[in-house]
């Protein structure tokens, strides 16, 4: 990894253009797998991740372009269910390829995510697969997974993930999974973070039936087949948060959009706590720290 020096000392003033979230698009990407027709896709940050994300896709012999923040895919010929070790190892997000794949190939195999060592677990996807009739085999090491669908679709079931997790990646991967599968999928304390209700519109937009996103328990109706859609990616809220924390600590003044406010109340509550004077717009958020801040507490959760 390069260096990046930064040289203080400077109030930050002025406005920024939020991109498209990464959390969003790397759930939205796969799903785009789940259907034989062209999906496209706008709002897409050009980041490495994103990129790691379009060359497993291409792994599996789908057809990507990226111009211009705007990705077609092309899923219509998939047939490659081992997926690229250094590609799976380089972002986490790349355990979505399971929920994704294993409606349309009926296996697949991939290594053990990579991304960000924080000790996230892996067993809350197999578990929620397992319970849709998957078979899901992991070595020794936990270093390798296999899954395989012995039947011509998965089937419906109840998913209760854990409530002091309330896993996103979890969620997506069930949601991916359930769309195509026989019956009725109830997943209970979902996670309801922003990304995963973008990744479930995405997912209706293509036809799949779901309900409750954006809730502690999301139902899923399988369907057939999806088709094709066009499709935004929301903005990024941890983006848009990090460029007004950035004002509010150089004394600054920033303005930050397009976003959804309410994506950043928790944020927003606590810069107010310290002093900082925040306005909120439409679609757009000013954080102004004109005054030396008082000090608050917080506590952060899974």
């Amino acid at each position: 990894m390069g260096c990046i020096k930064v040289e203080g000392g400077s109030q930050l003033r002025g406005d920024v253009s939020i991109s498209g979230s990464k959390n969003a698009a790397l759930a939205v990407l796969p799903a785009t797998l789940l259907c034989r027709d062209e999906c496209v896709i706008h709002n897409v940050p050009d980041i490495a991740d994103i990129h790691v994300m379009l060359r497993l896709i291409t792994s599996a012999g789908g057809q990507c372009e990226f111009n211009d923040n705007t990705v077609t895919i092309n899923a219509g010929h998939i047939d490659n269910p081992d997926l690229p070790e250094e590609l799976v190892r380089s972002i986490r997000a790349s355990i979505y390829m399971l929920g994704a794949l294993l409606p349309r190939l009926h296996k697949v195999r991939m290594a053990r995510p990579g991304g960000c060592n924080l000790n996230r677990r892996v067993n809350f996807h197999i578990d929620a697969l397992t319970r849709m009739g998957a078979t899901m085999e992991v070595d020794e090491s936990e270093e390798w997974l296999q899954a395989h669908c012995h039947r011509q679709r998965l089937l419906g079931t109840n998913i209760e993930l854990d409530p002091r997790w309330r896993s996103v990646g979890t969620t997506v991967n069930a949601m991916l999974a359930a769309v195509l599968a026989e019956g009725v999928t109830v997943i209970y304390n979902a996670a309801r973070e922003p990304e995963v209700v973008n990744c479930a519109r995405f997912l209706k937009a293509m036809g799949a039936r779901i309900d409750g996103e954006g809730t502690s328990t999301i139902t899923i109706e399988g369907v057939h087949e999806l088709h094709g859609c066009e499709f935004s990616i929301i903005n990024d809220r941890i983006e848009a948060g990090t460029f007004l924390l950035a004002g509010a600590i150089t004394y600054g003044d920033v303005r930050v959009g397009p976003i959804n406010p309410r994506w950043l109340h928790p944020v927003l509550e606590k810069l107010e706590q310290t002093g900082v004077e925040i306005t909120t717009y439409k679609d757009m958020l000013r954080a102004n720290g004109y005054k030396r801040p008082r000090g608050a507490s917080l506590t952060t959760a899974p």
